[in-house]
């Protein structure tokens, strides 16, 4: 009995992550496509450094934690980076092309990280990824 309630307690911590992040995905695309969109909004630059500045304080706070350290940040500061070149050039796709022109190239993205994966690291997906992304797209 207990190693039901722990296999439940585990994939429920599973799917509570992958729906707060899905829902946080469409919800940020849909919230920045309806300000760019209906609100005439032209500032993208001020909507990005808005919304960044509101992940930098939650960074912030954990920084407070017992595992981040200086190393760590300095690590994934490329990554960082390269994410906030990913956001304003999504600002400016939502501009231009309609949300479900954006959700397709944004899916379409998953599958050539796959690719440059498999040709750069030689890592190679199991049955499940590939089948998730071809559902995606």
């Amino acid at each position: 009995m207990d190693s039901v309630k722990e296999f439940l307690d585990v994939n429920l911590k599973k799917v509570a992550s992958i729906a707060s992040y899905a829902t946080c995905s469409i919800g940020m695309i849909i919230l920045n496509k309806s300000i760019l969109s209906q609100f005439h909004f032209s500032h993208t630059l001020f909507l990005l450094v808005v919304q960044n500045s509101l992940a930098l304080f939650w960074t912030l706070i954990a920084t407070k934690l017992p595992s981040f350290t200086v190393k760590r940040m300095l690590q994934w500061l490329p990554i960082n980076l390269a994410f906030l070149v990913m956001l304003y050039t999504g600002f400016r796709g939502l501009e231009f092309l309609k949300l479900s022109m954006v959700t397709v190239l944004k899916n379409c993205t998953n599958i050539l990280i796959l690719v440059a994966d498999w040709y750069l690291y030689g890592q190679t997906v199991n049955a499940r990824v590939s089948v998730k992304q071809q559902h995606q797209t």
